[in-house]
């Protein structure tokens, strides 16, 4: 009987790969329209070069090498080519004949920092009951680099959207419907150089089965109905009924009253989302699906020209990018909505010619 429950109650450890080391140096090799070797997305520490080299008689008269950074130089001839990248940030290359500005087709990605990007991993049962609380522990996370804090993002259904968001590292969940969700952890540093927080992801599936009664005419067990106008979901348990709404933003409502008659209420806004992002007439201008602050950094050939902070509504907004000269630069901004989470960071960058 005791291995029985042992085994029942067994906890399944998950952790994302080993972070990729730093190297101070990459290479990266191309050939007919592609990047190959350690590219084309490449990590290395400030100061460090990456180096192309050409593959089966590949030189930079078939594939020019560009850089989106005004400050490296581009390379039109013979099969090699090394370039160092003193600062911080993320520098985007591209053949200019296969890819596009921004790294797209034949291209790539350089991230340049000293940051380590944290580990996530989360042990948690591998069965649960609708409508009971499932424990979740992610302390088994970790950063190399000391002195920064960690975020836990948590996606119940695996849809790719964060539906709680804890300082620490243990929470519980208690899953409404029977089935197979795949639980998604992704765990975010502070990282506060030029390439902004990174993160890490750790996935796990749990089988939740129905309450003892549910469904089968019986009792004991918790039930959850859905009423006829959908949109919101009631789940009775011996702990009490959770109402869950989400409103037409997108907001997730969830209020439970207890037996003893108290009410908890919280609420996970949604992140906002920014559409047909472009530069015109000295601006920055989106489109938001819901209000947020914008903070963002303009570059000018790696170096920071100043940073933006701007309120936004929803809709069409624009950001004043301030006066520009000639040349390449790039905005790097973060968007925080109602829920106090920044989004991921992007990046656009463009070209100023007078």
């Amino acid at each position: 009987m005791t291995r029985l429950l042992l085994a029942l109650c067994a906890l399944l450890t998950l952790c994302c790969a080993v972070p990729v080391a730093l190297a101070a140096d990459a290479d990266v090799t191309f050939g007919s329209n592609f990047y190959a070797g350690a590219g084309p997305n490449v990590r290395i520490s400030p100061g460090g070069s990456v180096s192309w080299t050409g593959q089966g008689g590949s030189d930079f008269s078939q594939h020019p090498l560009r850089f989106d950074d005004a400050g490296q130089a581009p390379a039109d001839a013979g099969p090699t080519a090394t370039r160092t990248f003193a600062a911080a940030g993320v520098y985007t290359y591209y053949c200019a004949i296969h890819g596009s500005p921004g790294g797209g087709g034949m291209g790539g990605r350089i991230t340049v920092t000293a940051n380590h990007a944290p580990v996530a991993s989360f042990t948690a049962p591998s069965s649960g009951t609708a409508g009971v609380a499932v424990p979740f522990d992610a302390s088994g996370s970790s950063d190399q680099d000391g002195g920064q804090t960690l975020t836990y993002r948590w996606d119940w259904d695996g849809n790719g959207t964060a539906d709680d968001v804890t300082a620490t590292p243990t929470t519980t969940h208690a899953f409404a419907t029977v089935g197979s969700p795949t639980v998604r952890l992704t765990v975010v540093d502070s990282n506060s150089d030029a390439v902004g927080p990174e993160s890490g992801t750790a996935a796990h599936a749990i089988a939740i089965a129905a309450a003892p009664g549910t469904g089968g005419g019986g009792g004991g067990g918790g039930t959850t109905t859905t009423p006829s106008g959908g949109g919101t979901t009631t789940t009775t348990t011996s702990g009490g009924v959770t109402t869950t709404t989400r409103a037409p933003d997108g907001t997730v409502i969830k209020t439970t009253t207890a037996p003893d008659g108290t009410v908890t209420k919280t609420s996970v806004a949604p992140a906002p989302v920014a559409a047909k992002v472009r530069v015109s007439g000295g601006k920055l201008r989106l489109r938001l699906s819901a209000r947020a602050t914008f903070h963002g950094t303009l570059t000018r050939g790696g170096k920071r020209v100043r940073t933006l902070t701007a309120k936004l509504a929803k809709g069409d907004v624009a950001v004043k990018l301030g006066k520009l000269k000639q040349g390449r630069y790039a905005v790097r901004f973060t968007l925080t909505g109602a829920s106090g989470k920044p989004s991921k960071a992007r990046t656009l960058p463009f070209r100023i010619v007078t």
